[in-house]
């Protein structure tokens, strides 16, 4: 967290408890990570969710009951489909897509272009060009413990 947001935290702390505003935080956890379960949790309550933010991480919870609205796109989506048509890749694969997308910047940075224009492939045509990368990511997700806040969380 940037020093100079760290300071106003607290502030905004007091304001939030002035107005008697229900807050969620857990030390060592990222907002995103925090909202994120607790949205797949009021889901499996059976509440519908709306999350209104700028984290397109957060569009892996879009399903039946759970709508994300991203906020730089000004755009809801609120169907599994929708999802695909942004990222072409389905909300259970956002992870994945993320993932890959970071690693592929890290070791080809010529592949930039991912960022603005995700490509148009299938999940399974990807093992033909990078057969162990999906099994990877998947099994790390695979309930696998891990020494990284948030990484056993919904989101």
């Amino acid at each position: 967290m940037p020093d100079d947001l760290r300071v106003q935290i607290e502030r905004i702390r007091q304001v939030v408890d002035a107005f008697n505003i229900p807050r969620l935080e857990m030390e060592g956890f990222e907002a995103d990570d925090v909202l994120g379960s607790a949205a797949h949790w009021a889901a499996a309550q059976g509440l519908g969710v709306k999350i209104i933010t700028g984290d397109r991480d957060l569009l892996q919870l879009v399903n039946q009951r759970t709508i994300v609205y991203l906020a730089g796109d000004d755009q809801n989506y609120i169907t599994p489909e929708d999802v695909l048509a942004k990222l072409h890749v389905r909300p259970e694969q956002v992870v994945d897509y993320k993932a890959l997308v970071a690693i592929s910047l890290t070791i080809f940075p010529a592949w930039r272009v991912w960022e603005r224009r995700p490509p148009k492939f299938s999940w399974q045509s990807m093992g033909r060009w990078m057969p162990s990368t999906p099994t990877l990511m998947r099994s790390s997700r695979a309930g696998a413990p891990s020494s990284q806040p948030g990484k056993n969380l919904p989101t």
